[in-house]
């Protein structure tokens, strides 16, 4: 199944060496459909939510938004790139606040401080969704794109082979420890950190009198901080435990 969402994008460009209308600077307002493939993650009943799609996406697509998209062997380039300079904004404005992370790929290249994106090719509607599908295709499983600019529009489909570990609270994906980036789920099936693993290999060669007392910082060592009072109650238990040498595990 799929979850689907759109992105707004204002942007001018041209079509350099084109023979028509396009290709004098003008402006756009386009439209980006991005589908996420994906099975339906049971706790929240949806695939993938569609805000932390606009999110993911967003995150490097703004750098198009209210930008100046040229080709790189443009020669209009070099002139709107001196004017910039002349004006003292070039280099960023305190105005410029809308930017995303700095980017370069095999078919574009950003430079968000003066909100200009140089591409290897002309920024048709075909074009875009090549981009923007080499900036995504490692950060959400991507389906289908579909860009509309004017009255000109252009879509592609394309095999989804991974599933992501979503959580089941939020349906957003697990970081690369199955942790949940926005509530903090974490999945069961985590291992335990290296440190502890060490420390029960090295108890389980002991005889079982210094097994009990030994296995209590670890046990409770996982216990967070934040548990307020199950922790006191823990540390009631730690401590009966260690004095009477009973098995807390």
């Amino acid at each position: 199944m799929r979850s689907i969402t759109k992105l707004d994008l204002q942007y001018a460009h041209r079509f350099y060496g084109f023979r028509g209308e396009a290709q004098y600077l003008h402006g756009h307002t386009g439209v980006l459909t991005i589908e996420v493939e994906d099975s339906v993650e049971p706790g929240v009943n949806m695939v993938f939510p569609c805000n932390e799609i606009q999110k993911t996406a967003w995150e490097v697509l703004k750098n198009f938004d209210h930008a100046l998209i040229l080709r790189e062997d443009d020669p209009l380039l070099p002139a709107i790139l001196g004017v910039y300079e002349k004006q003292g904004i070039k280099d960023g404005s305190p105005q410029n606040k809308m930017k995303g992370p700095a980017f370069k790929t095999e078919l574009a290249t950003a430079y968000p401080d003066c909100r200009l994106v140089v591409t290897k090719e002309t920024m048709t509607v075909e074009g875009m969704i090549k981009i923007v599908y080499e900036l995504l295709r490692d950060k959400l499983n991507i389906a289908k794109l579909t860009f509309t600019s004017g009255v000109n529009a252009a879509s592609e489909e394309f095999e989804t082979k991974k599933t992501i570990d979503r959580c089941p609270l939020c349906g957003i994906a697990l970081n690369e420890n199955g942790v949940c980036p926005k509530c903090g789920y974490r999945t069961s099936k985590r291992r335990r950190p290296a440190k502890i693993r060490r420390r029960k290999n090295k108890i389980a060669k002991n005889g079982p009198a210094k097994r009990n007392i030994r296995l209590c910082g670890a046990v409770f060592a996982r216990i967070p901080e934040a548990a307020g009072r199950k922790n006191e109650k823990a540390n009631k238990i730690r401590e009966n435990a260690c004095k009477t040498g009973q098995n807390t595990v």
